[in-house]
């Protein structure tokens, strides 16, 4: 690409990629790439009505089910009858979420659970609480449990459903469960791209797209990959060109060299933009804006 864009490595302002690996993984049920994950549900003595796991596909199942454990913990609702509000569209009584204790972790529980899991091979841990999302505390239940266990399960990774998912307590956990399912196999293929952008002599930034055609870096991208399931067809998405194509522009409007790529592999010329700057949802920091022309790759 840089050979057919004519333009040096040291150009390149920022390497954006769009990959179908996580969610290729998924849908094929891959054991080379998943890995069994146990879940701790914080939630007393409520939601044990569906399993995790309940809804999967019987081949996925197979490959990401492993531990599960029912854990005090959890949010509830406020049931005092004057904080209740009445549905003028339903006969619904909606009651507000609070923040309110179902109880406390309880460490004891937690190790013995966590015992199981380190016994059972496991290496990949989702701790769920009951509106965790709606938890404000310094620190919350799940950070909580997820330091036993990095204590008591070594180079165990635990994923909290609050980084995750919303308020919806299933779909929050399946979400979890993809996610820590492919850890593993989300850092090694992010450590092949970096190796193979090094490679090319070039040191920029690197992002992945995610589900909202916004970018994370590599970082956040190894912790998170489920965010980028959608990433093959995002990073096609920002600007509205034909096959696909992604630009990148400089909010400031000087010249600017963009490479453009389809996700395809047809690459696109270098354009200069010099007269009308192109406008894109998405630019790369000010700090990393150098004085020479600038190059976006998008992979």
């Amino acid at each position: 690409m840089l050979e057919t864009a004519d333009a040096p490595p040291s150009d390149v302002l920022s390497i954006n990629i769009g990959t179908t690996h996580f969610i290729n993984a998924v849908v094929q049920a891959d054991a080379e790439k998943l890995c069994p994950v146990a879940v701790l549900r914080l939630c007393g003595p409520f939601c044990r009505e569906v399993p995790p796991f309940a809804d999967f596909p019987r081949q996925l199942r197979a490959v990401v089910e492993g531990y599960t454990g029912y854990l005090s913990g959890g949010l509830e609702r406020k049931c005092a009858r004057d904080l209740s509000v009445r549905s003028q569209w339903t006969d619904l009584v909606l009651l507000p979420v609070d923040g309110r204790r179902i109880a406390e972790v309880n460490e004891e529980e937690v190790i013995e659970h966590a015992q199981r899991i380190k016994e059972s091979g496991i290496q990949a841990v989702v701790v769920i609480g009951v509106f965790s999302s709606v938890d404000t505390a310094d620190a919350t239940q799940e950070e909580h449990v997820k330091r036993l266990l990095e204590t008591y399960v070594p180079g165990v990774d635990v994923v909290c459903s609050r980084d995750i998912g919303g308020v919806g307590f299933i779909e929050r956990e399946n979400a979890s469960i993809l996610n820590a399912s492919m850890l593993e196999f989300g850092r090694k293929t992010i450590h092949s791209f970096e190796m193979a952008i090094a490679a090319l002599g070039i040191d920029c930034p690197v992002y992945l797209t995610q589900n909202d055609g916004t970018v994370i870096d590599m970082h956040m991208a190894a912790r998170t990959p489920i965010k980028t399931f959608s990433s093959g067809a995002t990073v096609t998405s920002p600007v509205p060109l034909s096959e696909g194509i992604m630009a990148m522009t400089d909010i400031l409007n000087r010249t600017l060299s963009v490479v453009l790529c389809s996700c395809h592999g047809c690459i696109k010329p270098v354009l200069e933009l010099t007269s009308r700057p192109l406008k894109s949802s998405w630019y790369a920091p000010p700090s990393r804006w150098p004085a020479k022309k600038n190059v976006h790759l998008s992979l």
